[in-house]
């Protein structure tokens, strides 16, 4: 996924504010315009910002299996 490469250190989810969804880095979704891409360390930050959690790769069950 070369569009969100470098992904920063800090960030374990990134979100997309056109369409209001957050995923893993390595969801298999289609790779959004980076202008439109905002990283998050965590599903509640991304949640909080507005976004909601994706039906493909589904980040905010492997957030919690991490926890």
């Amino acid at each position: 996924m070369t569009i969100l490469q470098p992904f920063p250190t800090h960030a374990r989810l990134y979100g997309v504010v056109t369409t209001g969804i957050y995923c893993r880095p390595d969801c298999p979704s289609r790779p959004p315009k980076p202008e439109n891409v905002r990283f998050f360390a965590s599903g509640v930050e991304a949640e909080a910002a507005g976004l909601r959690a994706c039906k493909r790769c589904r980040p905010a069950l492997h957030t919690a299996e991490a926890a």
